[in-house]
């Protein structure tokens, strides 16, 4: 269940656990925000093809701007066959034109994060002033 935002705009603490339809409730309210979820849900159907697990959704999306720029995502390793991965999920070689690539075509930007280096999850968790929010995590195995 995804709670309620803070004073500030972003939610508590935490990660919180979702389902698609409470994603799709809470964060498109509007058809801005509306695109942004079909990108969105395109990139988590590729993760989930290629055996991803777990993603986790941040950036202004899971705020309460109504115009967020885009959102983030960063999604575990663990299980996923990179061969069966579209290449501009994986940022190695040319990042800057990889990010511009998923901007494109999901509307979003994705990372990689792993047990064996968990920073990313971490840096998600933490604003540009490194106060502590929440972050919304999908499990992706029962994915439609």
């Amino acid at each position: 269940m995804i709670p309620w935002y803070r004073a500030d705009g972003t939610l508590p603490p935490g990660i919180h656990w979702a389902l698609w339809e409470e994603i799709k409730e809470r964060f498109a309210h509007n058809p801005f925000r509306s695109t942004l979820l079909v990108g969105l849900k395109a990139a988590l159907d590729e993760l989930h093809y290629a055996g991803c697990r777990t993603a986790y959704l941040d950036g202004s999306f899971v705020t309460t701007k109504q115009f967020p720029r885009d959102y983030d995502v960063c999604w575990d390793d663990n299980g996923v066959d990179p061969s069966l991965l579209d290449t501009t999920l994986v940022l190695v070689g040319d990042v800057e034109a990889k990010r511009k690539a998923q901007k494109n075509r999901y509307f979003g930007e994705l990372f990689l994060t792993s047990k064996d280096n968990p920073g990313m999850l971490e840096f998600f968790q933490s604003d540009r002033d490194f106060n502590r929010k929440g972050i919304v995590a999908l499990d992706l195995r029962g994915w439609q």
